[in-house]
Protein backbone atom coordinates (compact mmCIF):
# COMPACT_ATOMS: atom_id res chain seq x y z
CA UNK A 1 0.00 0.00 0.00
CA UNK A 2 1.37 3.81 -1.19
CA UNK A 3 2.79 5.65 1.80
CA UNK A 4 0.10 8.59 0.74
CA UNK A 5 -2.56 6.03 1.48
CA UNK A 6 -0.83 4.88 4.76
CA UNK A 7 0.21 8.00 6.72
CA UNK A 8 -3.28 9.86 7.12
CA UNK A 9 -4.40 6.50 8.80
CA UNK A 10 -1.97 7.03 11.18
CA UNK A 11 -4.08 9.85 12.91
CA UNK A 12 -7.55 9.02 11.74
CA UNK A 13 -8.02 5.56 12.93
CA UNK A 14 -7.66 6.74 16.83
CA UNK A 15 -10.08 9.66 16.18
CA UNK A 16 -12.63 7.31 14.23
CA UNK A 17 -12.17 4.53 17.75
CA UNK A 18 -13.11 7.33 19.76
CA UNK A 19 -16.15 9.14 17.77
CA UNK A 20 -17.43 4.90 17.69
CA UNK A 21 -16.82 4.97 21.20
CA UNK A 22 -18.56 8.61 21.95
CA UNK A 23 -21.40 7.36 19.78
CA UNK A 24 -22.33 3.64 20.10
CA UNK A 25 -20.87 3.07 23.71
CA UNK A 26 -22.92 3.32 26.40
CA UNK A 27 -25.44 1.27 24.07
CA UNK A 28 -23.01 -1.14 23.68
CA UNK A 29 -21.89 -1.26 27.36
CA UNK A 30 -25.50 -1.80 28.45
CA UNK A 31 -26.41 -4.23 25.88
CA UNK A 32 -23.24 -6.61 25.71
CA UNK A 33 -21.06 -5.52 28.69
CA UNK A 34 -17.80 -3.17 28.69
CA UNK A 35 -15.49 -5.88 26.86
CA UNK A 36 -17.56 -4.89 23.73
CA UNK A 37 -17.17 -1.21 23.93
CA UNK A 38 -13.26 -1.23 24.35
CA UNK A 39 -12.97 -4.13 21.31
CA UNK A 40 -12.89 -1.52 18.39
CA UNK A 41 -10.78 0.91 19.91
CA UNK A 42 -8.29 -1.29 20.61
CA UNK A 43 -8.21 -2.46 17.76
CA UNK A 44 -7.89 0.99 16.11
CA UNK A 45 -5.29 1.62 18.00
CA UNK A 46 -3.18 -1.84 17.28
CA UNK A 47 -3.88 -0.97 13.65
CA UNK A 48 -2.45 2.52 13.95
CA UNK A 49 0.57 0.87 15.93
CA UNK A 50 1.37 -1.50 13.10
CA UNK A 51 0.67 1.21 10.13
CA UNK A 52 3.12 3.37 11.74
CA UNK A 53 5.93 0.36 11.93
CA UNK A 54 4.76 0.13 8.42
CA UNK A 55 5.65 3.83 7.51
CA UNK A 56 8.85 4.40 10.01
CA UNK A 57 10.63 1.17 9.42
CA UNK A 58 11.16 1.74 5.63
CA UNK A 59 11.87 5.27 6.39
CA UNK A 60 14.66 4.06 8.59
CA UNK A 61 16.21 1.64 6.39
CA UNK A 62 16.41 4.23 3.56
CA UNK A 63 13.24 2.87 1.56
CA UNK A 64 12.13 5.16 -1.28
CA UNK A 65 10.75 7.65 -1.23
CA UNK A 66 12.46 8.56 2.25
CA UNK A 67 15.96 7.53 0.69
CA UNK A 68 18.08 10.72 1.44
CA UNK A 69 15.93 12.65 3.66
CA UNK A 70 16.55 10.02 6.98
CA UNK A 71 20.43 10.82 7.86
CA UNK A 72 21.94 7.82 8.79
CA UNK A 73 25.67 8.09 9.39
CA UNK A 74 26.29 11.77 10.17
CA UNK A 75 24.61 12.42 14.08
CA UNK A 76 22.48 15.73 14.14
CA UNK A 77 24.36 18.94 15.63
CA UNK A 78 22.13 21.34 16.52
CA UNK A 79 24.53 23.50 17.93
CA UNK A 80 25.49 23.91 14.62
CA UNK A 81 22.27 24.84 13.01
CA UNK A 82 21.64 27.76 15.88
CA UNK A 83 24.92 29.20 14.99
CA UNK A 84 24.27 31.90 11.90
Amino acid sequence: MPYETLIPLIPLLPILGFAFTALFGRRLMLRYGRTATEIVPLGLVIATWVIALLVIVPALQHASPFGPLVSRGEPFDLSRRLRR
